[in-house]
């Protein structure tokens, strides 16, 4: 009886192994299509960490009394790590059949535009004074103007951004965008008591806000996404 039940035993453990390798195998071939699927959530996400974080710098640069450093760090390390999550995310992309539209080549486009963006986040974000420093600095008719120009552009930033992320995660191309350039210029063409280096560090997010929306009006134009040829 001792000898049957031996000889049984092996039989009934052998199909483990396998089951396992099946499991094994169908997990690889599903995993390909995970990022493609999750990938453009991480960029939307991306669009809007860099979103909230421009935009807390605006209105901080605008009413210097009412600034939180402790809040601008916090919006800092999130768009960080929010870009972080993105360069990884084209990084496995391009291991991956295609996803059009949100292919590597757009991937790491995206990246790069937000980079740019994120430069540009640290130059504002040095004109930004410490709380102690900006008392009376709201003061007078010039800086009220100034801190409405200022609250106007970062509506209009903060209102492109919406919509730059909302495409990203429908895979659509942008609707109608506020006159982002206009609302800057009126910081640039009137007289201003603003720091001139923020006149010019306004133009470059501008800049990146509508390399970001061109970017993705030519690759989700259509359903069938970009057709120009992918290079990994």
């Amino acid at each position: 009886m001792d000898t049957q039940h031996a000889s049984v035993q092996p039989q009934l453990s052998d199909p483990i192994p396998a089951i396992g390798a099946v499991l094994a195998l169908i997990a690889y071939s599903v995993w390909p299509t995970w990022e493609g699927l999750t990938a453009q959530e991480k960029f939307a996400r991306l669009v809007e960490a860099h979103r909230i974080y421009t935009t807390a710098l605006l209105h901080s640069l605008a009413h210097p009394g009412q600034t939180d450093p402790a809040r601008l760090r916090r919006l800092q390390a999130a768009a960080r790590r929010a870009r972080t999550d993105a360069e990884a995310s084209s990084d496995r992309l391009a291991a991956e059949p295609p996803h059009p539209p949100l292919t590597p080549t757009v991937a790491r486009t995206l990246v790069a535009v937000v980079t740019r963006l994120a430069h540009t986040e640290l130059s504002l974000h040095a004109l930004v004074p410490p709380p102690a420093t900006a008392i009376g600095r709201e003061e007078g008719g010039a800086r009220d103007a100034d801190a409405d120009r200022l609250d106007a552009l970062a509506t209009a930033f903060d209102s492109t951004m919406i919509s730059l992320a909302q495409a990203v995660r429908t895979l659509q191309p942008p609707g109608p965008m506020p006159p982002l350039r206009q609302v800057q210029c009126a910081l640039r063409n009137r007289p201003t008591a603003l720091d001139p280096r923020l006149l010019q560090i306004t133009d470059h997010l501008v800049d990146a806000a509508h390399t970001l929306e061109d970017v993705l009006r030519r690759h989700f134009a259509s359903p069938g996404g970009s057709t120009e040829p992918e290079s990994n």
